[in-house]
């Protein structure tokens, strides 16, 4: 936790990735077993919430790397 608030420079809470993650696999789950739709899904909801395209896209691809 502490390289992610050193490499933000901000402090990132547990319950904050917890809550990101936990968003995620909701948005897995509606499209299970489908792993593009749940892939476009997720970089829409990450660019939503802040982060920038490419980080969003490789995000998207580690979490839903397994379906």
């Amino acid at each position: 936790m502490r390289a992610v608030s050193d490499r933000l420079d901000e402090h990132v809470s547990l319950l904050r990735i917890d809550s990101i993650v936990w968003q995620a696999g909701q948005v897995i789950g509606r499209h299970e077993p489908d792993r593009a739709a749940a892939r476009a899904e997720l970089v829409s909801h990450f660019e939503t919430v802040g982060l920038e395209s490419d980080p969003a896209r490789r995000l998207a691809d580690e979490l839903t790397v397994a379906m």
